[in-house]
Order: structure tokens, then sequence, then C-alpha cells
């Protein structure tokens, strides 16, 4: 008629991610036990629920020092809709070159497994989501090295109430116990419905044409027939990219819609020049798209920061973007 529960606090404190397994047993007979196989080596503040594959992950994300074995980027955006006010693409890309390959002498195969977590936490520092995807890779050994050129693009998203928000990366690489971690921060803005919407300030790194069966659809990042591709962080080379583009979105939602912005190019937080932008009309949903570009070959190496101003209105918003520029 009773039953009994029993909790279990380990004494090894090194949260590595690991599946530690417990076990318990009684020499009391008549009794039933019901036990879990064991349990996941992650902090305890974790507040969503852990997959086997994110756990040597998470286990990496407040490792000091920062996990840095091999080159990530990574970025989180805001992109305000009226029906989608906290929407917050998380983007991580990496270069295939940076996996460990195991062939298989059988099927002359190669093969990889890697796991993407991102956790996003608030000002008080609590999980309050995670994003994860796990790969396992299978590539034909003629097509290794294609493979190895190739950039693998993580891309997922989360709604997020306003407030900011800090954003932990790590990337796992299970078939050689290798990872790197990356840290950054999104601001989710406080929204008012029939004021302005403005999305992040985008700073690119390509753009490419879409097939018209993709055009049209819920992507913030679909600009007409194309889709653009954010730049996540890497150092712009003038030899390589003369000019650097940059995307925004802006929800005009009642009153006159804007129809100019500005955006200032600064370093050292002193404003080196700024440009007036026409906008479009919005579109049916009341959407303004923009994309343009800012010549660099005049610029010298260095950190800069692009500012974008809108105003509709009595509201008037900004949004920052920083780079560093290289010969």
């Amino acid at each position: 008629r009773f039953y009994y529960l029993l909790s279990y606090t380990p004494t090894d404190s090194s949260f590595d991610g690991r599946f530690r397994t417990i076990s318990v047993d009684t020499s009391r007979s008549g009794v039933e036990i019901f036990t879990r196989k064991g349990y996941l080596a992650v902090p305890p503040d974790t507040t969503v629920p852990v997959r086997t594959n994110e756990a040597p992950a998470i286990a990496l994300l407040d490792r000091q020092p920062i996990p840095d074995e091999f080159p990530i980027h990574a970025s989180a955006l805001s992109f305000p809709q009226p029906e989608r006010p906290g929407r917050v693409p998380v983007m991580v890309e990496l270069t295939g070159d940076a996996l460990t390959y195991t062939l298989d002498e059988d099927t002359k195969e190669y093969s990889a497994d890697f796991t993407i977590v991102a956790r996003l936490r608030n000002s008080q520092g609590q999980e309050v989501d995670r994003l994860s995807q796990r790969y396992p890779l299978t590539v034909p050994g003629d097509n290794l090295e294609k493979v190895k050129k190739g950039n693998i693009l993580f891309f997922q998203e989360t709604d997020l109430p306003p407030g900011r928000y800090a954003l932990d990366v790590a990337v796992h690489d299970a078939g050689g116990d290798r990872a790197s971690v990356r840290h950054g921060a999104v601001d989710v803005p406080a929204t008012t419905e029939g004021e302005l919407r403005l999305s992040s300030l985008v700073l690119l790194q390509r753009v490419e044409k879409l097939p018209p069966s993709e055009t049209g659809g819920d992507n913030p990042l679909h600009y007409g027939e194309t889709i653009v591709y954010p730049n996540l962080g890497e150092p712009l080379s003038k030899s390589v990219m003369p000019a650097l583009g940059f995307f925004f979105t802006a929800y005009a939602e009642g009153g006159s819609p804007p129809k100019q912005a500005a955006i200032e190019l600064l370093r050292e937080d002193k404003v080196l020049a700024k440009l007036p932008i026409p906008l479009p009309p919005p579109d049916a949903d009341g959407r303004i798209q923009h994309a343009a570009t800012l010549p660099l070959q005049a610029l010298q190496p260095g950190e800069y920061a692009l500012r974008l101003v809108v105003q509709s209105g009595p509201t008037l918003q900004a949004r920052q973007a920083r780079f560093a520029l290289t010969e």
C-alpha cells in the first residue's frame, strides 16, 4: 500500500555531459523497484529537457577556457512581425573540414557525427529556450574533399518575449571528441500595436537566387527572388568583397509608412558618413524590405559599425551591426 521515493545527489560535480549509470537494489523481499538507468551529467539549472546527443555540447557551454578547436560563427537576429513580435532566427556556420571523418573499409564511405546546440538565456541567466540538431553524415570516398570545402549552416527559429538574451552556441564533433563554443547576444524589442517594427540590421555574406518553387515563403531572409545569407562575424576582406551588403525589414502598421531611412558608418563611435535610403512602399502585409551595398575600397582596415535609423511618425528606431575590415 505504500511507496517510497529516493533522490540521489552525485558527488562528482564535473558536468561533462556523459551518461552515468546508476543502479538501486534492496535485500528486502517482496519489493518492486522502478529506477532510471542513469542520468546525463549536465548542469542542474538546465530547464529544457535534454536529448542524449545534446548533453556533451551542453556541458561545454559554460566551460572555461572557452573550447575553440575549429572555426565556427554564430548569430541570433530579431525579425518582429505583427503575428510574431518575438521572432528570432538563430544561425551557426562552420566548414566541412572542421569535422572528423572515419573511413569504413568495407563500403569505402566516410562518416562524421556532430551536434550543434544553441542556448538562449534571459537577463537573470536562466535558460529560456534551446535549439539543437544532430548531423550524422555519410560521405562517399570520392566526394570527401568537396564536402570538406563546403559550408554547413544551422538555421532554426524561436519566439521570445521582449528583452536582452545571451546566446551560447556549442558545436561538438563526436568523431574526434572536439568542440568549439561561441557567445553572443540578441535584443528583442518591445513592440506596440500600430507602431513601426524594425528587424535587426543584417550584414550580408552572399545572396543566392531562389528556384521559383521556393519564392514567396515565410523565411525572413527571403528577399524577392533571392535568399540573403548573413555574415555571422567573419572579418571582411576588401580584396574579396569590395562592397558590403546589408538588409533589413520594417513593418508599418497604420499611420504613414516611412518613406526614407538613413544609414550611418561609424568608427570608434564617430560618424564617418551618413546616407539617406529611399524606402519602397509596403507590400500587402505592411512589410518593407530593403537591401543595399556600401563601398569598402576607401576605408582603412579596422573595426567599424553600421547604424540604421528609421522614423515613422513620432517613432524613431535604430539598429546597429559591427564588422571588422581587412585588406
